[in-house]
């Protein structure tokens, strides 16, 4: 596997991600890492294959992506797919257009900056394809969350609201966790973060060899 690196965590180690996990250090939880190695091009490819290794038969993908335009492309996948989607919108700040090439001619103005978030579920791998090429949005905060669960997570859009803000300390709940069979979080290129109370060491590693294979890896 020298192409991925495999790494686990523990909840009570210093925070030097971009998030935290609120979990009892008393209870077991699974907490790893899946890190590619740079050069690797099929980023979205493995994400899709380890996402869908990670979705028991009964289970679905519950998704939220965060951005400023509408994503029109996900809306009408998940619409011929026959999925349900619901969006929130909100002015999360202002930012300044007309500057740039032509400062001369233009004098610059603000506007708001919107912050458009679609939340759906999914147990269809094209679905996941076409979500994970937001990966890299800044209104992601440059990280995409999918929740495996049998049933839909409690306060789950809440949460990933929360989640989005710009300027607040971001944390994965513990109800979040109680209530998924596993959490995968898209880090942007830099890979994915597995967490469960559920899941075994050793299942997630049959995942992760799963994963590999599915790449010729």
């Amino acid at each position: 596997m020298r192409e991925l690196m495999l790494s686990y965590h523990d909840t009570g180690r210093p925070t030097i991600q971009s998030y935290g996990v609120e979990w009892p250090s008393t209870q077991p939880l699974l907490w790893a890492s899946l890190n590619p190695n740079p050069g690797l091009k099929v980023m979205n490819a493995l994400g899709n294959s380890f996402i869908m290794a990670c979705l028991p038969p009964d289970h679905k993908v519950y998704f939220a992506v965060a951005t400023e335009d509408d994503p029109k492309k996900l809306k009408s996948i998940l619409t011929s797919r026959g999925e349900r989607f619901q969006e929130a919108s909100e002015t999360i700040g202002k930012k300044t257009v007309g500057h740039g090439l032509f400062p001369i001619l233009t004098l610059g103005r603000r506007v708001p900056v919107r912050l458009n978030t679609l939340f759906a579920s999914t147990m269809d791998r094209d679905v996941i394809s076409a979500v994970l090429e937001h990966n890299g949005s800044p209104q992601n905060l440059f990280i995409l969350p999918f929740f495996v669960a049998s049933t839909e997570p409690r306060d789950w859009m809440l949460e990933v609201a929360k989640f989005f803000k710009p300027g607040v300390k971001r944390n994965i709940d513990r109800s979040l966790i109680d209530s998924s069979r596993c959490i995968i979080l898209k880090m942007w290129d830099h890979g994915f973060d597995f967490i469960s109370s559920r899941v075994t060491r050793a299942e997630f590693e049959t995942i992760t060899r799963e994963t590999v294979s599915e790449n010729n890896l």
